[in-house]
């Protein structure tokens, strides 16, 4: 009777897996991904959440120092050096916020390394849409902001195009993914 439990535990363990083992697996499986996947997926999306959060937070001061200072500003996109500037008028001179500005929101944001702008389009009334290299935003002292659309991507990934668009009179600013047609 001794040798027949040795050869009990060997046909046993030809047999497979059992149903508490396979469950074991998948529970663990399960737990592991559902912590993993949405770390990538915010890894993945951050530039574009931080860019989105960038024009909310500067639109909204820009237009209400334009409403409450009656002055008149413009977001400037500059394509060719990949970064975006603000200017003012300021006596009857246009001039652009230095690099050492006090306010943090008003310095030239430059667009990470690994992403570039690919457009900033301007909606005109018959729908066009114009491209120069320096896209200039207005923002006057009534609080209205110019209609844009603005394009960027990662370089690595050129087929996949993040949208910034403003929405409404004074400038909403709403994210459109990539893979999303906006209606």
């Amino acid at each position: 009777m001794l040798t027949f439990l040795p050869m009990m535990r060997a046909e046993k363990a030809r047999q497979g897996f059992t149903l508490l083992e396979l469950t074991f697996a998948t529970i663990v499986i399960s737990l592991i991904l559902g912590l993993t996947i949405p770390q990538l997926q915010s890894v993945m999306t951050q530039v574009p959440q931080q860019e989105l959060s960038y024009l909310t937070r500067t639109l909204r001061q820009l237009r209400n120092d334009a409403i409450l200072q009656n002055r008149t500003y413009w977001l400037v996109f500059d394509l060719q050096n990949q970064k975006i500037r603000i200017d003012e008028e300021y006596g009857g001179e246009r001039e652009a916020f230095a690099d050492d500005h006090p306010e943090h929101t008003l310095r030239p944001h430059l667009i990470p390394e690994t992403w570039e702008i690919s457009a900033v389009l301007l909606t005109q009334e018959e729908r066009d849409l114009i491209q120069p290299e320096e896209v200039e935003i207005l923002v006057d002292n009534s609080g209205f902001v110019t209609p844009f659309r603005y394009q960027f991507r990662e370089r690595e990934q050129p087929e996949e195009t993040w949208e910034i668009a403003t929405k409404g009179l004074l400038g909403r600013v709403e994210m459109l993914h990539p893979n999303t047609e906006d209606s």
